[in-house]
């Protein structure tokens, strides 16, 4: 089966980053699934349970690596729509699953718009949202019940924030299992629409495609799904800069880890916001990014620019 394929999540502690941001951080780090990102958890859940002829997504590149290889595991075509501004390896690693690459300049469609417009040549196929399906966050979900059984004992548990897919599942999971621990989003202040959500009360939506460093978080909006978990479970989005994200990158690779910028979001809340805490949880969603980009922003003291 597909769901055999996804690996546990890997358990890292480093003191050197405990130093730098004066508390105990323990890493969930999804960098050793199959496609290097926790999107894998998602992507086999959709492509187990729907039978489709094939599958069709817009990802700005883990969720479509992690789609594409899940339809060739299965045996089944796979489209995805990337952006134009895509990194380099998320599109190789896309094609060399077998999938067929499709662009679109957001500056001038919406990615929606494309998957539409795709969509009419292949109407048998599946449109799989990235983070807005009862199975995306359903595969997601299996990430928070390893979170929940596991023995570390955190005061609260940070989760990068995109569409929402990833800590709506961890959420789900918390309350199937009565695990009462804080959960904690952070976003880039750039695409800040969950925290602005969360504190108006309303899902709230990014004007355009945000052009963050964190290109798991380009998203408009949290999901239509995700967003009453959101609102329900989660007590707190914090928002981080893009220098912050460069920071915490820097800092994971002076511990050998190799992190891509969205995955390196939960760090960056904790270097750029003092916690009174002793002990977290801090989920490492993935560690696709572009060769050239990551020297150049390990390289660079400040922030790069996309």
């Amino acid at each position: 089966m597909l769901t055999n394929s996804v690996k546990p999540t890997t358990w890292l502690s480093f003191e050197r980053i405990n130093q730098a941001v004066g508390l105990e951080v323990v890493l969930a780090s999804e960098t050793e699934q199959v496609t290097h990102s926790f999107k894998y958890r998602a992507a086999t859940s959709v492509v187990q349970n729907i039978d489709a002829a094939g599958f069709l997504a817009a990802s700005s590149g883990n969720f479509g690596q992690a789609l594409a290889c899940a339809c060739q595991r299965k045996g089944v075509p796979c489209i995805i729509v990337m952006p134009t501004t895509s990194a380099k390896v998320k599109i190789e690693s896309v094609r060399s699953y077998g999938a067929t690459v499709v662009f679109v300049d957001t500056r001038l469609q919406s990615r929606a718009d494309k998957v539409t417009e795709v969509s009419r040549k292949y109407p048998t196929y599946h449109i799989a949202s990235a983070y807005d399906c009862r199975w995306v966050i359903a595969g997601n979900a299996s990430l928070g019940h390893e979170i929940a059984q596991s023995s570390w004992q955190p005061e609260a548990v940070l989760v990068p924030i995109g569409g929402g897919g990833l800590i709506a599942g961890i959420a789900t999971a918390f309350e199937e299992r009565n695990y009462t621990v804080p959960l904690w989003g952070v976003e880039p202040a750039m695409a800040d629409d969950a925290a602005r959500s969360l504190e108006q009360g309303v899902r709230l939506c990014n004007q355009g495609e945000p052009q963050t460093l964190a290109d798991g978080a380009r998203t408009q909006s949290v999901g239509v799904l995700n967003w009453p978990i959101i609102q329900r479970r989660v007590q707190k989005i914090t928002r981080v800069s893009e220098n912050s994200i460069c920071q915490a990158m820097r800092l994971f690779d002076s511990v050998g880890l190799k992190v891509e910028p969205t995955g390196s979001l939960t760090l960056a809340s904790l270097i750029e916001h003092p916690c009174p805490l002793n002990r977290v949880i801090a989920v490492i969603s993935g560690q696709n990014v572009d060769a050239g980009i990551y020297d150049q922003i390990i390289a660079s003291k400040g922030t790069i620019s996309t």
